[in-house]
């Protein structure tokens, strides 16, 4: 709704500079760019606030690309070109099924715990 309107407010003063042809590819040129920039910018900003909540409940690393090539190469995620994918369907299935993230605050076993789960095999 905007380019149009865009176009009926820039696009004769363009078109009086520069002519037809070049003061409507200047328009369109100009109004794409600012058009670009604006929804760029939109989409920037709920990036970073959805990766803040995400890393502000315990969700999701803040520094991800590491984590995610650390879970390459221990064989968990395949990198191909600028994604990642499961190297193994049934570890994404069994993670698909879990209702409830694993917290990252993990408490050490105590002996008691430690002694009755050890096996001598």
């Amino acid at each position: 709704m905007s380019i149009p309107l865009g176009m009926l407010v820039f696009g004769p003063f363009a078109i009086q500079r520069y002519g037809l042809s070049g003061g409507l590819l200047l328009a369109g040129l100009s109004l794409g760019l600012i058009g670009g920039l604006i929804f760029g910018l939109y989409g920037f900003i709920q990036h970073f606030f959805i990766r803040s909540i995400l890393w502000r409940t315990n969700s999701l690393p803040w520094k991800l690309i590491p984590f995610l090539d650390e879970a390459t190469e221990r064989l968990f995620l395949r990198k191909v070109g600028g994604s990642y994918i499961f190297a193994h369907r049934l570890l994404l299935e069994y993670l698909a099924t879990i209702d409830e993230p694993v917290s990252s605050k993990h408490t050490p076993p105590n002996d008691e715990t430690r002694h009755r789960n050890t096996s001598p095999l």
